[in-house]
């Protein structure tokens, strides 16, 4: 149980530049479950109040206030729990963006070829690859091309790349 609760507080520690600019979604969410839990403790009062004053008591003037005081309070319950979850996804939504940017960045400042020859050509050159893609692993898998020769060619008429050939077949559409 401790090493749980350590786990947690280490991730919680490592998501918090992550978190930064969400400091307001935060005190909503925690009111708002304050209140939830308010709401859900008179819950009760308005069951006994039905129980003894309108069932056992048979006094039914007081079924019209309980009933009203019962839906009120699930009303602002279903609202305040709207709240939470939207505070709870723009939070998710914020630190996972941000988490996606800062992989995307280390992952585009790694080379992307194992050719020592890469940095002889200018950024803007078309070239010609012959190499073999294989896995490679960057805080993940991920293709990476093994370079055998590269050349320096004229651009191309159609820019794009296209599959070899018909017996091409696609074994993903994604890199994951």
């Amino acid at each position: 149980m401790i090493n749980k609760i350590k786990y947690r507080i280490q991730v919680i520690r490592r998501l918090r530049p992550y978190a930064a600019g969400v400091k307001k979604l935060y005190i909503i969410n925690f009111c708002a479950a304050v209140i939830v839990l308010f709401l859900g403790l008179a819950v009760p009062l308005f069951y006994s109040l039905f129980i003894e004053k309108v069932i056992l008591g048979q006094k039914l003037v007081f079924l019209f206030p309980v009933i009203i005081g019962y839906a009120s309070i699930q009303l602002m319950n279903t609202g305040i729990t709207f709240l939470r979850n939207y505070c709870q996804y723009r939070v998710n939504n914020q630190v996972t963006v941000k988490m996606k940017l800062k992989i995307l960045e280390n992952l585009l400042k790694q080379p992307f070829t194992e050719y020592e020859k890469i940095n002889d050509i200018d950024n803007l050159s078309w070239v010609k690859v012959t190499g073999t893609i294989q896995k490679g692993n960057l805080g993940g898998e991920i293709p990476i091309i093994k370079v055998t020769n590269l050349e320096l060619t004229d651009k191309p008429k159609d820019e794009f790349v296209y599959p070899p050939d018909d017996t091409y077949v696609q074994t993903s559409s994604s890199l994951y």
